[in-house]
């Protein structure tokens, strides 16, 4: 069972995290279409996992609807986890690139749009789940 303090820890985590890929779409001047569609969820996304935290804050450690609450989002394999693995995925395609390889990211930009695409709608995937979480009373 994941515990309140970890459950915490990977929100913390994932907000600063959100936080610096949405810096390297911002630094993207050419941001259109499906990346500016990415910034704006990401925004939003970092919003709701600020509010899950101060939630998670106000619940009743003890209460069955936190336990439940902790399992559903900070288990193993839950949505904190694989946002977090979007994320990475996210910030490795997105991190600013030295030399040679800043032209060739520049470049590549418009052969990444059906990534960005994809990439949007795991986003959207997540926006859902944790505006459902905090509407719900999972948390």
């Amino acid at each position: 069972m994941a515990d309140p303090l970890s459950v915490s820890a990977s929100i913390v985590a994932l907000v600063q995290e959100s936080k610096v890929t949405i810096r390297y779409l911002k630094g993207l001047n050419s941001a259109q279409g499906e990346l500016r569609d990415l910034l704006v969820e990401l925004i939003n996304v970092r919003c709701l996992l600020l509010g899950l935290q101060d939630h998670l804050t106000e619940l009743e450690p003890n209460s069955e609807t936190f336990r439940f609450g902790l399992i559903s989002l900070g288990g193993p394999n839950g949505p904190l986890k694989q946002f977090h693995a979007v994320l990475e995925e996210l910030s490795s395609l997105l991190e600013p690139k030295l030399g040679w390889k800043k032209g060739i990211q520049m470049l590549g930009w418009h052969s990444k749009n059906f990534d960005a695409k994809i990439l949007l709608n795991k986003v959207e995937h997540y926006k859902t789940l944790f505006t459902l979480a905090l509407q719900s009373d999972l948390l």
